[in-house]
């Protein structure tokens, strides 16, 4: 086993990025909340949506590299 180091940002190598971008878009656009509490709820609720839809999650992920394997 090695470990390689990813760059800082690699969309392609790492694709949980392309995730997180996608959460930030729907669920924290441009938003103050009033609390840490606030922003796990709205955490919550973003997790939660992708639980029930993971069809969105194997479209930014499914990619023939990482499924061959």
């Amino acid at each position: 086993m090695t470990v390689v180091t990813l760059p800082p940002y690699s969309p392609n190598l790492n694709p949980t990025e392309n995730n997180w971008d996608d959460m930030r878009e729907k669920f924290f656009p441009n938003q103050v909340f009033d609390s840490m509490a606030a922003v796990e709820d709205r955490l919550v609720t973003a997790c939660n949506y992708y639980e029930e839809n993971p069809a969105i999650i194997q479209a930014m992920t499914a990619w023939p590299w990482i499924v061959k394997y």
